[in-house]
């Protein structure tokens, strides 16, 4: 039995990521205010909490760091998770970390707890959300309270039995939306989130929050499992809700403009009505999605006197065959052209969204995706390659095999891996170039219309206070950009005089000891989404199958690509417990290890062994190389060429030699050049095979010692 008597017994916990995000967590702040509205309060642990532990945010490992010490400070009773399927493996860890410093009943919600509540119990949640949350939550949290818990008789819910066999109960019929509470504002940090930004209602700068007045969607997007959460029949919140809720935000938090966050707004005219005349009696500016289908002229002149400044549709593919045969969208292109035609007459700006990389469609569709989209003029696009998410038609149908949730930790929407490919452009790296490139011919012509934009976003300056707030979201755009131009003239500078990247290092620092978990705490440790040029030639090099080890593996993208692409056997080794356990979470085994320690050996025999951009890094490489040579049948090694023409012209001109270091001296302590090298692995007993520059100048190839900036050598024992 759990008693909550206090807000801190009970804790909603946000994924760090979103802590930086301009649009806050709508739904786990209606679960928290509903429960709040029936006896039980709350905390959320956001931006606004962590802001009184004296902590802003900077990166996602150190908001990570805050948030599980925060939580186990509270010591709650209840803790409550919402994730996304990228998210997933982040709420797994969070939970299994303060799980394993409390006794807490843990509580999961959100996209990834619908689609895979069985996936998420044995990930170590005790109960998984299924659908809507807020009865759910209300009558799970009154459950536990009794002398004696039966969680058979809450519905809606997933969860171990004695026997750790995972029971989903009987699913819970959605509620009826008149007895929705107000999301919890004061709970979350409104005052970072009602800043003047332009991701609210996109590409528009004012202090813009969300709002749902509506929830369900009666399509069957085969991309989309929305309805999976809130269900195919549309129900409608009680108006007076509607715009007691709008007034509030208002008058409390000086919000300028509304986002509507409904599936799609307009599926109801009689309902768009009314949201028009409560808009129209705001004075408020407004945002919402809609589909192509579901406007007509008599519905976007009143959206527009009403305020409604831009609707967001999803128009998905310039191809029919697309649109019908693979994503069941229900539209026709003559409907995009016809409501885009419509919004500008009427002065709404128009959001297209499109994606390209569906399973089986060509290299052609994708070209009338994009030639398509040329043609709409949108104001504003949205661009992805297709991922296909767990619970759509699409996963079932073509990834639900071939897909883990670990697969999503380093998910990008504008990348493309083989794993998530299935497209008529086979190689990721192809459909890649093609979606950047197509993607920038596009992003030109909304530049060309930018004036049009800017006389808009000028009209509506006049009309809104906050003149001050906003002088400082443009000067902050118009440094960004200074910033961005500055740099790249920087960079062509600096590749043409000095080390590409070059800074002055941060002197101050050299005393403090060299701590690998915190070196890459304070970066952000990701996981690279792509291989760097040397990692693509090691890819090349390595034989399918192989049996690899990257010693020093950090934070590369090589060990994934492997497994993913080769087949091979493989394994990392780092110093940093960091680097492994993320290395862990991408599904590639690991250990924790010092390759300087005397004691330091390898077990195993392995086929490869790959030391990209490691050996500079320790004092005695010759020791290192005289450990493991025996141990593999090849070790793939790179390095940078102290001999690059660049360092040779910034001692020349800049008077200063190249540094690869940048907080500590022991970032980088021995230095080769190309022949240097070539002589030096000779000594060491090492036979190169094979050599090449990753990158560098032109005549990289010809001329390595001079042109090549990173050279990659396959080398073997000498026999």
């Amino acid at each position: 039995m759990l008693k909550i008597n206090q807000d801190k017994d009970l804790i909603f916990i946000l994924p760090p990521k979103r802590l930086k995000e301009h649009r806050y967590s709508l739904g786990l702040m209606y679960i928290s205010g509903y429960l709040r509205d029936h006896g039980f309060d709350n905390l959320i642990i956001d931006g606004k909490f962590i802001a009184t532990r004296g902590y802003q945010y900077d990166n996602r490992e150190r908001a990570k760091e805050e948030i599980i010490k925060a939580v186990v400070e509270l010591k709650p009773q209840v803790i409550g998770f919402t994730a996304t399927t990228m998210e997933i493996a982040e709420a797994v860890e969070m939970n299994r970390r303060i799980k394993a410093e409390l006794e807490v009943f843990s509580i999961i919600g959100g996209p990834q707890a619908t689609a895979d509540p069985a996936g998420v119990i044995n990930s170590g949640f005790d109960v998984a959300v299924i659908g809507e949350g807020e009865k759910t939550a209300l009558e799970l949290m009154e459950e536990l309270q009794k002398e004696q818990p039966d969680l058979q008789r809450v519905r809606g819910i997933a969860w171990p039995d004695q026997n750790n066999n995972v029971v989903i109960n009987e699913q819970r019929e959605y509620m009826d939306l008149t007895d929705l509470s107000l999301p919890a504002y004061d709970k979350v940090n409104m005052a970072y989130y009602t800043k003047i930004w332009d991701d609210i209602i996109r590409g528009i700068p004012m202090k813009a929050v969300m709002v749902m007045a509506s929830r369900g969607c009666p399509y069957s997007c085969t991309f989309c499992a929305c309805n999976q959460v809130f269900g195919r029949q549309v129900r409608y919140r009680d108006l007076e809700n509607i715009k007691k809720e709008i007034n509030l935000l208002k008058n409390e938090y000086n919000v300028e403009g509304i986002w509507f966050a409904d599936d799609t707004l307009t599926t109801n005219y009689d309902h768009v009505r009314k949201i028009c005349r409560i808009m129209k009696e705001s004075g408020l500016y407004w945002g919402a999605q809609s589909r192509v289908d579901l406007v007509n002229e008599e519905i976007i002149k009143l959206m527009a006197e009403s305020g409604c400044l831009q609707l967001d549709f999803g128009v998905e593919s310039g191809s029919q065959r697309v649109l019908d045969e693979i994503i069941n969208k229900r539209i026709k292109l003559s409907d995009v052209e016809k409501a885009f035609e419509l919004c500008q007459k009427y002065g709404i700006r128009r959001e297209a969204g499109f994606m390209i990389g569906l399973p089986n469609e060509t290299k052609e569709e994708m070209r009338q995706t994009f030639e398509f989209a040329k043609k709409i003029k949108a104001d504003h696009y949205s661009f992805s390659i297709f991922t296909a998410l767990p619970g759509t038609k699409l996963f079932n149908d073509f990834f639900k095999d071939r897909i883990s949730v670990a697969d999503y930790c380093n998910f990008s929407f504008f990348q493309s891996q083989d794993k998530f490919n299935r497209s008529g452009v086979s190689d990721s790296q192809e459909l890649e170039k093609l979606f950047e490139g197509w993607r920038q011919g596009i992003f030109e012509g909304v530049k060309k219309r930018g004036l049009t934009h800017f006389l808009r976003l000028a009209a509506i300056w006049f009309k809104l206070g906050n003149k001050k707030e906003r002088w400082d979201f443009i000067f902050f755009k118009i440094k960004r950009a200074f910033k961005y131009y500055f740099g790249k003239i920087s960079k062509g500078i600096a590749r043409s005089f000095f080390f590409e990247g070059t800074r002055r290092p941060d002197f101050k620092n050299i005393s403090k000891h060299l701590d690998y978990n915190q070196y890459w705490l304070e970066r952000g440790f990701k996981l690279r989404s792509k291989l760097m040029e040397r990692e693509v030639i090691f890819l090349d090099w390595i034989n399918r199958g192989a049996k690899v080890l990257d010693l020093g593996c950090g934070s590369s993208r090589l060990p994934y690509e492997l497994k993913e692409k080769k087949g091979c056997q493989v394994s990392g080794l780092d110093i940093s417990s960091l680097v492994i356990d993320n290395l862990k979470r991408a599904g590639i085994g690991g250990v924790v290890a010092d390759i300087e320690s005397p004691d330091f050996h390898l077990a195993d025999q392995y086929d490869y062994i790959v030391i990209s951009e490691v050996l500079e890094h320790i004092k005695y490489p010759e020791n290192l190389i005289a450990k493991i040579k025996n141990s593999a049948d090849y070790l793939a090694i790179s390095i940078p060429n102290s001999a690059f023409y660049r360092y040779r012209f910034g001692l020349m001109f800049g008077g200063r030699f190249f540094t690869q270091w940048m907080t500590h001296p022991a970032e980088h302590l021995r230095f080769w050049s190309h022949n240097d090298f070539l002589l030096w692995l000779n000594d060491l007993g090492l036979e190169v095979v094979k050599f090449k520059s990753s990158n560098g100048f032109r005549f990289k190839d010809v001329w390595p010692n001079m042109f090549g900036h990173q050279i990659c050598y396959l080398v073997k024992t000498k026999k």
